[in-house]
């Protein structure tokens, strides 16, 4: 329920946590006080918020913790909207809309006194109630396609901040600043949650050039740096990273950090603490990658496809911090792995799974598949490769493999031998002999695939 995450709040340290925004600092009273005087005002609009959906599109940061937090308290359940999102695309007459930027017809414009402007279509009585909906939604990057709306409940969030605090070794003390914006789950967890669970004082100014970051933050002392590879990759080049000196801590996520970039600040004393994961999983592992490229899976997680240390293996994970549905066989994160110790704890990250098939309802990645035939091969002394070897799937959902090179046992034998190494209805049905076909572009053609493929069954 919403209200558990309201409770970081009500019990965070009263004497420690404080917001410092606009050149003025306020107290845990002094912000629980913003609080009850929108509580009021939202509840003037509708009396009961439980299981409510309200899209909040607040751009001021301090307007956006005072309305999360109250909203959490009411029970209501927030949609976090990007800039990138527009109005037009998600709401619905029985949903709520609150913004610091925008009125629309059956919504409510944020002022900065918290008084609540309401649009000319707006109905308390069309805002339906959907119990057992999750506390927060959050949208998808977008970086593999468009973006997705992911819920988000209190155990996934609440069990990664609890696990983050000690990890991270948070102390009440620490003043955090951050760029990241809170509608994304890197940014809701490290901008808001963690500071908040451990009692810390949040600065919320608003800095854009790198500059200027790394001016307040030399500035005003920040023990606690949350930001992304652009910026710091900009610190770098532009020979800002002795502005953070003073940071005890400074974290980076949503994309790889370059290495140059983590040894730079390495060099300066700072390690970076790089956090892999998803808006559907949550954190999944870290590292500090100019002192180690292996990746430590976070406490909460765990393998589901045990492998040997420096085996290639698709990553199945399973995670009290993963909110979407997913298999007894484990969240497939789309990834290839090979662990670096036999109790798959720690792992390099190979490469993306790209080229997922379903088979009876079973979800299979051509990719895998590939990488598992060319381990085989490799074990006959036989090179396989993208430039002499395809793996595809038939319209009946039948494994087959292009290979130019001679196979090193019969069909039968190494069906066998592949099963050992594959899922059953991952192994290949069909062994065909041929080149890989490619068109002018120099592009694997699955249209000349498609015709060798019958050809060959049509002759079984």
């Amino acid at each position: 329920m919403s209200c558990e995450i309201y409770n970081l709040l009500d019990n965070t340290n009263r004497d420690t946590f404080a917001i410092v925004y606009n050149g003025k600092r306020y107290s845990y009273n002094d912000f629980c006080e913003q609080t009850v005087r929108l509580e009021s005002n939202i509840i003037s609009l509708c009396q009961s918020w439980r299981d409510k959906r309200v899209y909040l599109d607040i751009e001021d940061r301090f307007l956006f913790f005072v309305t999360f937090f109250t909203l959490m308290k009411l029970d209501a359940r927030c949609v976090l909207i990007p800039v990138e999102i527009k109005p037009a695309d998600y709401v619905n007459e029985h949903d709520f809309f609150i913004s610091d930027n925008k009125l629309i017809d059956n919504g409510a414009k944020l002022n900065a006194d918290l008084t609540l402007t309401v649009g000319a279509q707006f109905n308390a009585a069309k805002i339906a109630a959907i119990p057992g909906q999750p506390a927060v939604y959050l949208y998808t990057s977008g970086s593999t396609g468009k973006s997705k709306l992911i819920p988000k409940s209190s155990s996934n969030l609440l069990t990664e901040v609890k696990a983050l605090a000690p990890m991270m070794g948070v102390q009440p003390s620490y003043k955090f600043y951050f760029t990241p914006p809170i509608y994304h789950i890197y940014g809701l967890l490290f901008d808001l949650l963690l500071p908040i669970y451990c009692g810390c004082t949040v600065h919320l100014d608003a800095m854009f050039s790198p500059q200027s970051v790394a001016d307040y933050v030399c500035d005003n002392h920040i023990d606690f740096f949350v930001s992304t590879p652009t910026y710091y990759r900009m610190f770098t080049d532009l020979g800002l990273v002795s502005s953070f000196s003073e940071c005890t801590k400074l974290t980076s996520s949503s994309a790889p950090l370059d290495a140059d970039v983590s040894k730079a600040f390495l060099d300066g004393g700072l390690s970076i603490i790089e956090i892999y994961g998803s808006t559907e999983t949550g954190g999944i592992a870290h590292r500090v990658g100019a002192k180690c490229t292996d990746w430590t899976l976070f406490p909460y997680v765990s393998v589901c496809n045990k492998a040997k240390a420096d085996e290639i293996t698709e990553f199945l994970i399973d995670s009290a911090t993963i909110s979407v549905e997913y298999g007894t066989e484990g969240y497939n994160t789309n990834d290839l792995v090979k662990f670096t110790d036999n109790d798959n704890k720690s792992f390099q990250l190979v490469g993306r799974n790209t080229r997922f098939v379903k088979i009876a309802g079973k979800r299979l990645d051509l990719s895998f598949v590939f990488s598992k035939l060319t381990e085989y091969l490799g074990t006959f002394g036989l090179k396989a490769n993208t430039d002499n070897m395809f793996v595809g799937m038939t319209n009946d959902e039948k494994i087959y493999i292009l290979y130019n090179g001679d196979y090193p046992r019969s069909n039968q034998e190494m069906k066998e031998d592949l099963k050992k190494i594959l899922p059953g209805y991952g192994v290949p049905r069909y062994y065909i002999k041929s080149i890989v076909p490619r068109n002018s572009m120099s592009k694997i053609d699955k249209v000349k695939i498609d015709e060798i493929v019958k050809t060959y069954i049509s002759t079984l």
